[in-house]
This record gives structure tokens, sequence and C-alpha cells, in this order.
């Protein structure tokens, strides 16, 4: 026990709340208390803790226990769709601090626990300077949504997790991890409920670091097949299909086009294995088949289940798939490469860019799930934008739907209509992402006398003389966002 105690850090952070209509400002800052633990990784110490103790904040401290001074962390890795993260603590040149790493020794991973295995979460709950222990056994493991919208594996505990126990370690009685604390329930509708989340989650964590971690390199993001699905649990339907009644799956309505999948499945295929794993009709397998993937063993049994979807996102790009389909009444075995998603439209927050560009007061934003959210709750309309996502065409490579999201007032632009209209082209040059349309923007105020704005699916058309851009377009955007703000980021 003293020994885990010493590996375990008190994480506190400043965290900073971001406007996707207006990015270069911020609308609120709160600060948070978690916990975290020392592993090994390439054979030198690092701290592990959950991404939500550490996201949007470029302040992270840790705190030794014993120690009444700080530690300044880095983030080195963060995986958003695990809520995990790996952090650093050294000086200005990169060299491993001493004084807050000696005499910590790195936790090892166990394997997945059974039930009624016991179990014990260390961490820093409110309430206290010092270290907490709580003990309990697992209760189940199933698939829970997590803040960030994804559903994935976790391990429910009987063991109090509370608010600050995020990111601690929860061992078993050999002092392996077999989970990190990650949410509690609502005490108020359950009772004894927490979870953590697997050591199968973890590993995928750590092999997904890469060898050298460059500059703002991010996670690429967890593989799918990017698939509208639905439950085959209708007998008529099944019936419609011809599917015989000794086979199960999940039917396919649409493909998306911006996957590889794209390539080997049609609408109206019913997937009833993956790599050999069948797929139940309400989309469901069975966890021992991912499990066996990774040579873990449980009591579990045969019963316990998991979304198909989890199984795949437990690949990596790069890694073949094989899926055997019935389509037109007959099976069908496909087998192709997962690779890297591509997201024309970002889901979540942490892979929205945040870039802007403000020209004459006109503010252009490329769209992403977080910022529709925003403008919908701002009473916004937006239905054109949840179609487009919705039933998206096929992108490009690099290409990004981008907004008018706002217009300054000013008297160049007086009258102009706003409604968050999607950007097509500018003196006819179509706008294929945010760094082409300010390379476009710079040329045709060089090249032309005017610029034509056109947008899609809107009979709307904006003018500017390219004169009063050069002489006023500075001045209107001091005048309405301050002297600090940049013309764009990106």
């Amino acid at each position: 026990m003293e020994n885990i105690e010493r590996s375990v850090v008190q994480v506190i952070a400043d965290h900073y709340d971001i406007s996707y209509s207006y990015p270069w400002s911020f609308i609120g800052k709160y600060s948070s208390t978690g916990s975290g633990f020392c592993i090994l990784w390439k054979d030198k110490k690092y701290i592990l803790t959950n991404a939500h103790c550490v996201k949007n904040s470029n302040d992270v401290v840790l705190r030794r226990r014993g120690f009444s001074e700080t530690f300044a962390a880095t983030i080195l890795w963060i995986v958003h769709e695990c809520d995990l993260a790996l952090l650093d603590v050294c000086d200005k040149n990169g060299k491993k601090i001493e004084k807050f790493w000696s005499d910590m020794l790195p936790l090892e991973l166990g394997n997945m626990p059974n039930k009624l295995d016991k179990i014990y979460v260390y961490g820093y709950p409110l309430g206290g300077f010092n270290i907490s222990v709580t003990k309990g056994v697992v209760s189940r493991i199933q698939i829970i949504k997590h803040s960030n919208g994804l559903t994935a594996i976790a391990i429910q505990v009987d063991a109090a997790i509370n608010f600050g126990n995020s990111g601690g370690p929860v061992v078993d009685k050999t002092g392996k991890i077999v989970g990190v604390s990650f949410a509690g329930e609502n005490d108020s509708t359950t009772q004894n409920m927490g979870y953590i989340i697997p050591p199968i989650i973890v590993e995928y964590f750590l092999q997904s670091i890469p060898k050298k971690i460059e500059h703002s390199q991010q996670f690429a993001g967890l593989c799918d097949l990017e698939l509208f699905t639905q439950s085959l649990d209708n007998e008529t339907l099944q019936k419609y299909i011809e599917l015989p009644k000794d086979k199960t799956g999940i039917l396919v309505t649409g493909v998306s086009n911006n996957n590889a999948s794209s390539k080997y499945i049609k609408q109206g295929d019913v997937i009833m294995y993956v790599d050999g794993k069948q797929i139940n009709n309400d989309g469901t397998m069975f966890l021992s088949d991912l499990l066996s993937i990774y040579g873990n063993t449980t009591n579990l049994g045969t019963d316990e289940i998991i979304l198909y979807h989890n199984y795949i996102h437990l690949k990596n790009p790069g890694d073949s798939i094989e899926l055997t389909l019935w389509r037109k009444k007959k099976e069908k075995t496909v087998k192709f490469t997962i690779e890297q998603n591509y997201f024309p439209v970002p889901r979540f927050e942490h892979q929205s860019s945040l870039s802007y560009f403000i020209l004459m007061g006109m503010v252009f934003l490329p769209i992403s799930y977080p910022l529709i959210k925003e403008k919908n709750n701002n009473q916004e309309y937006v239905c054109h934008l949840v179609e487009l996502v919705k039933y998206c065409k096929k992108f490009e490579k690099d290409e990004q739907v981008i907004i008018l999201s706002d217009i300054f007032a000013s008297k160049f632009t007086e009258g102009y209509p706003v409604g968050n209209f999607i950007l097509d082209s500018i003196n006819n040059v179509k706008v294929k992402n945010m760094r082409h349309l300010i390379e476009v923007v710079k040329k045709q105020i060089e090249s032309s006398e005017i610029l034509i704005f056109n947008f899609k699916d809107r009979d709307v058309m904006i003018i500017l003389n390219s004169s009063d851009i050069k002489k006023y377009d500075r001045s209107i955007r001091e005048e309405n966002i301050g002297s600090g703000v940049p013309s764009f980021a990106l």
C-alpha cells in the first residue's frame, strides 16, 4: 500500500470554456482537481490520468503525497475517446525533475478483473488534501455513454468514486492496475455505482502513443466503419430480406462516402460476423470474443455483451478486418484494411480546429458538430447544416465546409443577411478549406476590383469592393472585437 500511495498524485488544472461561434474568445474559466498515477512507458516514468481532468487547460500542476509544493506538468498525449492522458514533469531543457520522480514506483497494468473481485480505489476526492482509499468489488462490465457522447466498455464497481477520484488507479489485491476511475452515478437515483476504465482500454491508449511525439500531434481517432445501421429484431424485416433463421446480424441502411468501408459494404447488406465473431440482431456481440483477442480471461461467461462498434474501435488504422455479409440472399465475405478516419465535419470538441477568418466584419468558420450544437442552443437556424452532415456527399481530403457565421455592423455590409450560409465560391473560385479561403481572398483583392461571395443552396450574394477592404478591414475588426484579435487563425 505504501508504494501505491507514493505513486498516486493530485492533478490540479485550470480549464477554459470555448466559444465555437467566436473562437478567438473564451466564455468562461473553471478549476478542477483529479488524480493520477505513475506508470512506465518506454522504460521511463510518466503520470496517467483522465483526459477530462486536463482538457482545455494550459495550466496543469501535480502534487505528491506529503509535498506542500506543486510541480508543473506537460500534456504529452491525450485521447479523449479513451478519456486518458499522459503527463510528464520536466524542466525547460526536457530533463525530468528528480525531486518529483524520486522513490515513485510505476504501477503495473493487470488483466481484466472478474465479477466480485475485490478492488481498491486510490485518489484525491473532494474534502481533504490527503490521499483516500476505498474498497469494493467488481459488479459488472457493461457499455456506458461517456461525457463526449461515445459508448465504451466500462467496469462497474461498488466502491465510492467521487469528484476528484477521476484519473486515480484502481488496483487488485496484488497491487496491479485493473482500471482507472473516471465516473460515478448520481446518488439521488443510484447507490454504490461507480465506473472505471478497463485495462484493455488503457493498453489501447498506451499503444496509440507515437514512438516519437511531435509538437501538436494528435490522436487520429477511433476506427469505425462509418455505417448507418438498424437492428433486425423485427421478424417481418427478417423475412423481407430473407435472412435464414439460424443467422443473425445488423442491417446496413446507409454507408458514409468518406470511409474505406464504402468500397466493400452496400446499403441493404446484413453484417453477420466481424473477424469470425458473431453479431446479434440488436448489433451486439459477446464480450468474451473481444477479450480473447487480448488474452484476457474472466468469469463473465458467454452472456456478457458489447456493441460491435466497441470491437472495431479497438483496431488501429492499417489493421485488416473481415466481414461476413448477407447480400442478395447469399453469404459474402469481404476483407479490407481500415484506414484513418477523415472527418470533414468534426464530431467532438477536441477534433475542432477553432479556426476562423474575419473580413470586413464577416466571420467565416468551418462547421463542426459542437458549433452546430452551440448555434442551435442560441436559437439560430441550423437545419440545413444538420442535413448536410447527416447525408453528406463524398468529401476530398482536407476539404472543409465553411459558413458565414456572423456579420459585424458596418456601412459596407449593411443589409446583407446572416443565416449561417454555406460558402461556395469567391469570384467563381471554389473554396476548398479555410486556408484556401484566405489565399483566394488575398489574391482576388489584388487582381479584382470587387469580391463576389456566392453561397450553396441559398440565393444570397454579397459583394465587397477591394479598395474598401484594403482601407477599412482592420478598423472594422478592431471596433468590434478589439485590437488584439488577428484577422484569422488556422
